[in-house]
């Protein structure tokens, strides 16, 4: 009995032996193939390097950060002059932040009209916020020097919500402009968007990329309503069309998931190192007998998903969530705490579905200014300016576009993947996923 016990034992530790060894060379094989790949294969070779002073956006958009004035304040009152001191009480009214959104959603002038006395008073305190915003806006490169000496999961981003906050003013000053006929005007104030997404394509975190899109979401929905304020000028129109041509969204996307996974194998690693718990919701510690069949699950698995990431979403349905069923699970870290990007990547084609509109929506404009009418098509408008007729990532055909009385209706069918006619996206009744959400990105243009 005692023999076999042996044996057994003996048997169990050859069989671990030859897994270990198999799971360690499958780790190493998949390393190589980061490197060679040029993408960053730990968590310091992916902590993007500094930038001069002088050349990074970042310090003029720090000025900018703390001149704002978007939070709300609480009202003023008596505190005793010893402690202990009483809570603060609560805000009055919308704060600044929730103005501007009230402002950026009216539909029509006359609902803007209404708000404007308020949502002038906001941007008049926030114009040191803009000016700064501005100078960042003309330095070439952006770094924000945060703590990266910590593990990835604790780097704070405080950033971004800030970038938006700066978005949304340029939205509103951009808008009251156009309400007041200064068409150039409103123009020059929107392009801060612009330049804001231009520079957000250096940041290498995902959030940054998220960021990215939403504020090329604001951007969409307020120039719509400037080009429906009036006539813009079709040299304008012309240079922020090339501007949005430029935007580079898949490039950086991919460079965000590779930052993802590098952080995601620090984690692994930290893990292991430490016998840590895996994650508070789930409070199981890994075995470091199977750190290495962890490592290679989440190598297989990061190769998976970004090699789907490259792919137009519209090609990609569905098939992120099947990604980890042949998770082992004993590869605990992986198992538990890689998250599926499929979203993520409709979220990257949204963002280039509304990047097109933005930019056929501007060149609609220009022609229209040299023409005295709009085209007959996108092909005719592509002809003559000479350029390319905006993609629909979600279709991977030109846009949609319909003359419709002395206007015309532009849209892209959405990440539904089908053509609903014009009917835009209702975001106030829709579920997620976004795959489910019926209805198409609209840009309806009426003379």
């Amino acid at each position: 009995m005692g023999a076999l016990i042996v044996l057994v034992i003996a048997g169990a530790v050859v069989t671990y032996a030859v897994l270990a060894s198999s799971w360690e060379r499958q780790a190493q094989a998949a390393l190589a193939r980061v490197k060679a790949s040029g993408a960053p294969a730990t968590w310091q070779q992916a902590i993007p390097p500094r930038v001069p002073d002088l050349q990074n956006a970042a310090i003029p958009y720090g000025w900018a950060f703390e001149a704002l004035k978007m939070e709300p304040k609480p009202p003023p009152r008596p505190r005793p002059k010893y402690p202990p001191y009483p809570p603060p009480g609560p805000t009055q009214g919308p704060g600044p932040r929730d103005m501007v959104r009230k402002y950026l959603g009216a539909k029509t002038p006359q609902e803007r009209a209404a708000l404007a006395g308020a949502a002038r008073k906001v941007l008049a305190d926030n114009a040191e916020a803009l000016a700064y915003a501005w100078q960042a806006a003309a330095r070439p490169r952006l770094r924000f020097n945060r703590n990266y000496d910590v593990t990835p999961m604790a780097v704070e981003y405080p950033e971004f919500a800030k970038l938006k906050d700066l978005a949304r003013l340029a939205c509103a000053q951009a808008l009251m402009r156009a309400d007041a006929g200064d068409l150039g005007g409103a123009l020059r104030a929107w392009s801060l968007n612009v330049e804001i997404a231009k520079q957000l394509a250096s940041e290498t975190s995902l959030f940054g990329q998220l960021t990215r899109y939403a504020i090329l979401a604001l951007g969409e929905d307020a120039l719509q309503k400037i080009v429906k304020a009036g006539r813009p000028n079709p040299a304008q129109c012309d240079q922020l069309a090339h501007g949005l041509a430029a935007l580079d969204l898949n490039g950086p996307f991919i460079k965000s998931l590779e930052f993802e996974r590098a952080a995601m194998l620090e984690t692994l690693e930290e893990t292991y190192r430490h016998h840590s718990v895996v994650s508070s919701d789930v409070p199981v510690r890994p075995l470091g007998a199977f750190a290495g069949l962890d490592r290679a699950a989440m190598l297989r698995l990061w190769e998976k998903e970004i090699a789907l990431a490259r792919k137009p979403y519209r090609e990609t349905v569905g098939q992120f969530d099947n990604l980890d069923r042949d998770v082992p699970r004993y590869a605990l870290v992986t198992y538990v705490m890689s998250p599926l990007y499929g979203r993520a990547v409709a979220a990257r084609d949204r963002a280039g579905a509304l990047v097109g509109v933005m930019r056929a929506g501007l060149e609609l404009e220009a022609y229209r200014g040299r023409f005295g009418r709009y085209p007959g098509s996108l092909s005719e408008l592509a002809a003559a300016l000479k350029s390319r007729p905006a993609e629909d990532p979600f279709s991977g055909k030109p846009l949609v576009y319909r003359r419709i009385g002395k206007g015309y209706l532009l849209y892209s069918i959405g990440p539904d993947l089908k053509d609903d006619g014009g009917k835009p996206v209702d975001y106030g009744t829709a579920k997620p996923p976004a795959r489910q959400r019926e209805g198409d990105i609209v840009w309806r243009v009426a003379r």
